[in-house]
């Protein structure tokens, strides 16, 4: 299973600036969704341990980090032999 982060923010003040953490493996974070940006937003940065992200006010940031043997086995696809039709 890949790595996630939920981060949350109720405050109302401003933004809120995080520091992101450490993984327990070379990688590192991808941005999934930020509530306060656009849905059509793309974030294709990779951040790094120590990298500090700001979250707006009342507002849910998830960030993943897929594992090493993820990555590994993403480029491997399953054979499937499909027999249609009769006997």
């Amino acid at each position: 299973d890949d790595d996630f982060l939920v981060m949350m923010s109720g405050n109302a003040c401003g933004n809120m600036d995080v520091r992101l953490p450490e993984l327990p493996h070379n990688g590192h974070w991808r941005l999934v969704f930020d509530t306060a940006k656009e849905t059509s937003h793309k974030d294709d940065k990779h951040y790094q341990k120590g990298d500090v992200y700001s979250i707006a006010p009342h507002s849910v940031v998830v960030f993943t980090n897929q594992r090493p043997e993820q990555r590994e086995n993403q480029n491997i696809r399953p054979t499937v032999n499909l027999k249609l039709g009769g006997r």
